[in-house]
């Protein structure tokens, strides 16, 4: 059985039509920016993945018609906020 992994490293990637980001088995984004602008087909989705790991980078994805969703990630700027809070509630204690 073969297997996919599609790898997003960084760069500047927009999608516009189709079934979005559409990897065939599993991906990855460590840095970059991927933006969707979501597929108006009722069979199509913004992120068609088996499962999708967003450690880095920014994902904008947005769908419409029979699979409407929304999908905002930024996980650097979730990590910086965690360690400002775990700095700050050291000092606390």
């Amino acid at each position: 059985m073969r297997t996919h992994q599609s790898t997003i490293t960084g760069g500047d990637i927009t999608i516009t039509e189709g079934d979005g980001f559409d990897s065939n088995g599993s991906a990855s984004m460590t840095g970059g920016t991927l933006i969707i602008y979501g597929p108006t087909g009722n069979g199509n989705g913004a992120i068609d993945a088996g499962s999708f790991d967003v450690s880095g980078g920014t994902l904008l994805a947005g769908e419409s018609a029979g699979m409407a969703g929304a999908y905002f990630l930024q996980p650097e700027l979730h990590r910086r906020k965690r360690e400002r809070c775990l700095r700050r509630c050291d000092r606390d204690h």
